[in-house]
């Protein structure tokens, strides 16, 4: 299961998978946002079951302070940051004080989800350059919620 969630300035996807409950997030980790996202977690929290939450900020640009603070506290909880960008893994240097590590499962890696984010990359770079797509298209997706 995917679900989308975006503003202007953030857009997070929650894969529900078998193996970890992963966020991927993309944008500025600021104000809103980062609370949404925030709220998003600590639901997902009940149907966990032991599963282990990645946190994928590869596409997160910036952070104000609920956002840095948002990150401080799910490494404490144990949730694996994935910074797969030189600018995404400065910034969690920068928030953690240490470098992150990129997890290793099986479902970031398949072509789906290469494709899922070579996709989303591609809107957020659409959205954040002043075009304007004239729909919205979901890629396997079942739900899309404005904040």
């Amino acid at each position: 299961m995917m679900t989308i969630t975006n503003d202007e300035r953030l857009q997070y996807y929650m894969h529900d998978d078998v193996d970890a409950f992963r966020l991927e997030l993309s944008g500025s980790l600021s104000g809103q946002g980062a609370r949404s996202v925030y709220q998003a977690w600590r639901t997902a929290l009940s149907i966990l079951g032991g599963r282990p939450v990645i946190a994928d900020i590869t596409f997160v640009t910036d952070a104000d302070e609920r956002g840095r603070g948002l990150l401080q506290l799910w490494h404490r909880h144990g949730v694996r940051i994935k910074a797969a960008s030189a600018q995404s893994c400065a910034l969690a240097k920068s928030i953690l004080g240490e470098p992150v590590s990129v997890p290793t499962t099986t479902s970031g890696n398949g072509w789906l989800h290469r494709l899922t984010t070579a996709i989303r990359d591609v809107r957020y770079r659409c959205r954040n350059s002043g075009t304007r797509r004239t729909s919205a298209w979901h890629l396997g997706t079942s739900a899309k919620q404005k904040l």
